[in-house]
């Protein structure tokens, strides 16, 4: 807050306080049968509010030097109420010397009205003190929990965009090994081939790997990634793979994870393709519904075995699901009636920025 917005709010907070005190004197003397004029009573409790405006930035650096905290709060506590005193005093001699000066009263005797005054006020004026203090260390100790709430949270934050790094990074190791292990064995059986998945393969790694790829991207982009990834894979197994592919095209602008269908895909392969000796079907679902974007990857294969353990692709996609969306995701693996694995998930349906 600047020092001008600062100056004004201090001074419109004391006109509050000037004009209350205003109002409950002049209708207390009105209540006992004594009334005052609201000038009256506003020009001795304005004079003695404006009075404390002007100590206030006196008594905030006060409030910064003492602070009522830390080891020292005690010596401190002993210094607030001396100086409580002297500004109490103070404010109370200048309200005597304005109430003379408006009613034109001789200054000569103004030890025993500010005598009077002191023995009336002086309670009041050292509460007046106390109040700018507390305040001041009320406010202080907000900030500084909201500054440690920032703090916190731009921490848990970084440590997020850390972890998700860490999970992005592990996937794509991962699908590079998987990958030239199939160009491996296809070197024996057919080079003209294998020669196609690396030139496949070096587009793909151009096109999704990059090292500042996003955490999401859009529905659209993750399957064109997923197409170039599927055109090695129908390389690898022929008429052996057959991929079905069925998209709402509202979700297409959908946000989600980059590199979240691949690792679903080559599992359905290496456990649902790869595992038997027959033509196998691998569909794949997007959708929106309600306030939620579902994707599912299904297989024919064997299914999902009884004490089957998570590899890598599913745990660390799981993994990023829980980092990205908390609460708010769900991986299921289900084995349907007609048989092979379902893997679903269902994610907030964002629409991604162009």
């Amino acid at each position: 807050m600047s020092v001008t917005r600062k100056a004004l709010l201090i001074f419109a907070c004391w006109t509050l306080v000037g004009l209350y005190f205003s109002v409950h004197t002049m209708a207390l003397y009105s209540y006992i049968g004594r009334p005052l004029p609201f000038t009256y009573t506003a020009r001795i409790h304005l004079t003695c509010a404006y009075t404390w405006a002007l100590f206030t930035p006196l008594l905030l650096i006060l409030s910064k030097r003492w602070p009522l905290t830390g080891r020292h709060r005690w010596p401190h506590v002993g210094l607030h109420m001396a100086s409580a005193l002297i500004f109490s005093s103070l404010s109370l001699f200048i309200v005597e010397m304005a109430h003379r000066f408006w009613n034109g009263e001789p200054f000569r005797d103004w030890s025993w009205g500010w005598s009077a005054l002191m023995y009336e006020e002086l309670h009041g004026d050292i509460l007046r003190y106390w109040a700018v203090i507390v305040i001041d260390h009320t406010l202080g100790y907000y900030q500084r929990m909201r500054d440690r709430e920032l703090t916190a949270s731009q921490l848990r934050a970084e440590l997020a965009e850390s972890k998700l790094e860490v999970l992005k990074r592990q996937l794509h190791p991962h699908f590079l090994f998987n990958t030239l292990n199939s160009i491996s064995v296809l070197m024996f059986e057919d080079v003209t081939v294998a020669n196609r998945m690396l030139l496949r393969l070096s587009d793909l790694l151009r096109h999704g790997l990059t090292a500042d790829s996003p955490h999401e991207v859009s529905l659209d982009r993750e399957l064109r990634f997923l197409e170039r990834y599927l055109d090695i894979e129908r390389m690898r197994f022929g008429d052996r793979l057959t991929i079905s592919m069925n998209v709402d095209p509202t979700s297409l602008g959908a946000r989600v994870p980059n590199l979240i269908l691949q690792p679903l895909v080559e599992n359905a392969i290496r456990y649902g393709v790869a595992a038997i000796d027959r033509p196998s079907t691998v569909a794949i679902r997007a959708e929106k519904q309600g306030e939620e974007l579902r994707l599912e990857v299904r297989d024919d294969g064997p299914g999902l075995a009884r004490n089957a353990r998570r590899g890598v692709g599913l745990s660390n996609t799981e993994a990023r699901l829980r980092q990205m969306y908390g609460a708010d995701q769900k991986l299921e693996l289900t084995s349907p009636a007609t048989g092979g694995l379902l893997v679903s998930i269902s994610i907030p349906f964002r629409m991604a920025t162009a």
